[in-house]
């Protein structure tokens, strides 16, 4: 085959081009290798930035200014690179030639074969890269190199523009619309979102209608996500079946997306009207009311609100036509209801909030509605005596009552106009003027009109006081012992009660001295005072102050200690028969000594009588009396002793046919009172039941007295001689019914001798009584020891009441205590202590004995 010389001198020619590029591009490469100092990273990012966008698939120009500082300096070298790679992506190589001369050289196939540097006719130099796209995005950076100044720098930060994606419209509730945005309501407000995913530069959303820009303010939620909400506020009629644009655009280079919406908007009704009665609805009748409404679109819903509530219960009727709705309201007003308000509302069923309303006030009469309240400027819980206090009454009430029409209470009681004790009622207005402990309690007011009268409920006022002495023991007589220890009890009432301190004085002659407080034991409104009387002089007055917050005791407790003295005598003891069964011996107390007494009751066997003469004329004998009345022979041990705190004494039975006699006594700490109370000759009737030990032994238990104890002693010894006195007690019985016969006589001498002495009491009539049945008396009583009054007998029969009694001296005089018992005189004679005796008669002796 012949030798083509043409064709290999061009290959050869190739070949030397492609070895004198690969040599250049070595050259550039070991140039860039002696200079990597201005390649670093840190240099680089330090370069500002110049951004240029770019539509993909067009084409972009990045600048790079390549004049040399200096006019007598050139160009030496230019070098693109993409990013942080170290090796150029362009290269424009000068050295040696002049710039028009460079040689142009590339090392990529895919944009480096896109790319040119165009340094002619341009200014600045660009690099002109053909058909971007997004993978071409990047930070490009230009180095040029000069011969003799410094290397310059550039970045150049290429951006692909890229359209955001289709919009997509929401409503208020985040549902998104896709055909027909609504149904808004008319003069509400309107909200609608549009959004956009993507897009580069960030997108500009915006809505339109009509070709008019309606909004252009979109936010960013994130780097891929743009929002703009439309906002219209009080949506008109004219917008109903409108079409709204929302429009998104990332740059003017390329043309917006669009995403168009239709709006649906309900009309609310234009008139709503109530009609009711002119005249003031009464509370508790039932009224008619009605409501109209038109222009609603869809037809409307009628709704009666009072007071902002809806009356769902309200019993109503509703009739429709085109374009009215008619809703009658049947209402039963109450009191409460005067001065509220009462609305129609209409509304559109199909949304919330579509809505009108006529409102109307109330006018109902009522009765009036009162409350009390408290105008002073004082808390209710610190009033205090001395302080002025002022209530109010308020009312409510149609029509408004008058004045005079309201009346104020404490407690129960009216309060009347009183200025002497500073209760002030004037009309709606009370004024407590220095109120008083008593003024404490509940204050309450009413009102009346013509519909009726109404109270208040009750305002409680507390007044706080100093301390007083609590009622009934201001002043107290104490009995003392010399060497005794007294505990003396002062006892006030305080509000507020739990500061209340104590002090104590001593009223000695004429000198008032304090107390020691080592002597005192303070417990709430509770001071004891442990006091010792050593001698006569120790014997006086103990004055008791407390204090609290509010103020000092303005008087104080007194304790008048004086020499304590055995008690006086019961008075009017009384012998009878019990309705259940027994005997009761019932006593007045009498003077105490000043100290605590009780009672005691001793039960003897009565003395023998050991002859038939009459008992108002035996001289022997053990029970014979002198002329002063005074027993002249004691009688036999007591059997049994009953104590009690009270002179009232039960006994269930005593035995039959056997006389005793009954002592009682009063008892203190100093001793018992002399002489006794004696009945003597009690004998009992063979019906009553036999007195036990066990019935004594629970008088004693139920008596609960300090003497118990004794009685316990008493009891023991007596078990002792049980056996005794039964052989003693068949003995005296065997006896007693030989004497039975004397004993008659007796009581025939005694009636006899009565007779004679007052004819003017007993007449001739008058039959001897069965000793079974009458319990024994004598003709004569003990005087007491402070009186000269003589003794007295007084008769009692079941059907004679106490008033009507009538008891005589045995001289034949009035029995002084009935007499002034039937004029309404006191009763109290401290100068007679003299023994009561009564006759006791049975039912069939009640007839001999009225006569």
């Amino acid at each position: 085959m012949p030798l083509d010389l043409n064709s290999m001198r061009c290959q050869s020619q190739q070949v030397v081009g492609y070895f004198g590029v690969a040599v250049r591009f070595l050259g550039v490469i070991c140039f860039i290798c002696g200079v990597n100092t201005d390649d670093a990273k840190e240099f680089q990012n330090n370069l500002p930035a110049h951004v240029v966008w770019a539509v993909s698939g067009t084409n972009a120009e990045l600048p790079c200014d390549v004049t040399p500082p200096s006019p007598k300096d050139r160009i030496n070298m230019v070098l693109w690179f993409k990013d942080s790679t170290g090796i150029p992506l362009y290269s424009l190589d000068a050295r040696g030639g002049s710039l028009e001369s460079a040689n142009h050289s590339f090392i990529s196939n895919d944009l480096g074969a896109r790319t040119y540097f165009q340094t002619s006719g341009v200014y600045p130099a660009r690099l002109q890269v053909n058909n971007v796209g997004v993978q071409d995005e990047g930070v490009f950076r230009c180095r040029v190199d000069f011969v003799d100044s410094p290397t310059r720098n550039f970045r150049v930060n290429l951006t692909i523009v890229v359209p955001p994606s289709k919009p997509k419209i929401y409503d208020d509730k985040g549902k998104e619309v896709t055909g027909v945005a609504g149904p808004f309501l008319e003069d509400y407000d309107l909200v609608l979102s549009c959004h956009v995913m993507g897009g580069r530069p960030q997108p500009q959303v915006t809505w339109w209608h009509k070709g008019h820009l309606m909004d252009d303010e979109s936010e960013t939620t994130s780097e891929s996500y743009t929002v703009n909400r439309l906002f219209i506020k009080g949506v008109s009629r004219s917008l109903m079946n409108e079409s709204l644009q929302c429009r998104a655009r990332s740059s003017d280079l390329s043309p917006p997306v669009i995403r168009d919406v239709t709006l649906e908007i309900y009309l609310k009704p234009r008139i709503v009207r109530i009609t009711m009665p002119a005249a003031p609805l009464s509370a508790g009748k039932t009224h008619q009311l009605q409501c109209e409404t038109t222009g609603s679109l869809p037809p409307a819903n009628i709704m009666w609100l009072l007071d902002g509530e809806p009356l769902r219960n309200a019993p109503t009727s509703v009739t429709e036509t085109a374009n009215k709705t008619t809703s009658v309201l049947l209402f039963r007003p109450r009191a409460g209801d005067d001065g509220k308000e009462m609305a129609c509302r209409a509304e559109n069923k199909h949304f919330l909030g579509g809505m009108l309303e006529d409102r109307t006030r109330l006018d109902v009469a009522y009765p009036p509605s009162v409350m009390v309240q408290l105008e002073s400027n004082i808390d209710l819980g610190t009033v205090k005596e001395g302080d002025e206090v002022l209530l109010s009454c308020e009312v409510r009430a149609n029509p408004q009552p008058e004045s005079n029409a309201v009346t104020w209470y404490h407690g129960e009681h009216l309060l009347d106009y009183n200025e002497s004790t500073g209760v002030l009622p004037d009309g709606h207005r009370l004024t407590l003027r220095a109120v008083m402990k008593e003024s404490a309690g509940e204050y309450s007011c009413a009102a009346v009109n013509r519909e009726g009268e109404t109270r208040s409920s009750s305002l409680f006022i507390k007044v706080q006081y100093a301390p007083q002495c609590r009622e009934g023991l201001a002043s107290r007589r104490i009995g003392a012992i010399r060497h005794e220890t007294l505990e003396v009890k002062c006892e006030v009432t305080a509000d507020p009660r739990d500061d209340v301190k104590f002090s104590w004085t001593y009223n000695k002659s004429r000198d008032v001295l304090p107390v020691p407080g080592s002597r005192v034991i303070h417990s709430g409104l509770i001071s004891v005072l442990r006091y010792t009387p050593e001698s006569e002089v120790d014997f006086g007055t103990l004055a008791c102050w407390a204090s609290n917050s509010i103020g000092r005791q303005t008087v104080p407790c007194l304790f008048h200690i004086v020499p304590a003295k055995t008690p006086q005598p019961p008075e009017d003891c009384v012998l009878r028969n019990r309705s259940s069964g027994g005997l009761e011996v019932r006593c007045v107390a009498g003077y105490d000594g000043d100290l605590t007494q009780h009672f005691m009751l001793e039960i003897s066997e009565s003395p023998m009588q050991p002859d038939a003469t009459p008992i108002s004329q035996r001289q022997g004998g053990q029970a014979t009396m002198n002329d002063q009345g005074t027993r002249q022979s004691a009688p036999g041990p007591p059997i049994y002793r009953v104590f009690g705190a009270e002179p009232v004494f039960a006994l269930s039975a005593l035995e039959p046919g056997r006389d005793y006699e009954l002592a009682v006594y009063a008892v203190n700490a100093k001793g018992r009172s002399e002489p006794p109370v004696i009945i003597p000759r009690v004998r009992v009737s063979t019906s009553m039941e036999r007195l036990t030990k066990t019935d004594i032994d629970e008088d004693v238990s139920a008596s609960q007295h300090p003497m118990a104890v004794v009685l316990g002693v008493l009891v023991a010894a007596a078990g002792l001689i049980l056996v005794g006195i039964f052989i003693t007690a068949t003995l005296v019985i065997c006896r007693r019914r030989s004497a039975t016969s004397q004993l008659q006589q007796d009581e025939r001498d005694a009636i006899k001798l009565r007779q004679e002495q007052h004819p003017n009491i007993y007449s001739e009539s008058t039959a001897p009584v069965d000793p079974v049945t009458v319990f024994s008396v004598p003709s004569y009583v003990p005087r007491g020891c402070c009186t000269d009054s003589v003794a007295r007998v007084r008769f009692r029969t079941e059907s004679i009441d106490l008033q009507e009694r009538r008891s005589v001296y045995l001289d034949g005089g009035e029995d002084s205590l009935a007499f002034s018992k039937r004029k309404n005189k006191s009763t109290n004679e401290p100068d007679l202590l003299v023994s009561r005796a009564e006759v006791i008669l049975s039912s069939s002796a009640s007839t001999q004995a009225n006569t």
